[in-house]
């Protein structure tokens, strides 16, 4: 509405509307990886295919599962605490 106050008064709004175009191809780019694991996790978390204490083998790193989130699946290789996203163990087998 504000935009088209502004056409209306003879100020040219070409400029601001392209700025928020690629704002928001910016903003979209940069959270799609968050989203990913966000969404990931809730699939991990709802559908349960494997629990905590559970050994499992993902994109080449294997280890027992400590907890399961929407970003990581931390995994306990002693003396390690592996966090692999939760994005990479969903779509790896």
């Amino acid at each position: 509405m504000g935009v088209a106050a502004l056409g209306t008064l003879g100020i040219d709004t070409k400029p601001f509307i392209t700025g928020l175009g690629i704002t928001g191809f910016t903003i979209g780019f940069a959270l799609k990886d968050i989203a990913t694991n966000f969404l990931s996790g809730l699939m991990l978390i709802t559908q349960k295919p494997f629990k905590s204490g559970d050994h499992i083998k993902v994109a080449g790193l294997e280890g027992v599962v400590e907890t399961v989130d929407v970003r990581y699946v931390v995994l306990r290789k002693s003396p390690e605490r592996i966090m692999i996203p939760s994005a990479t163990v969903y779509s790896n087998p």
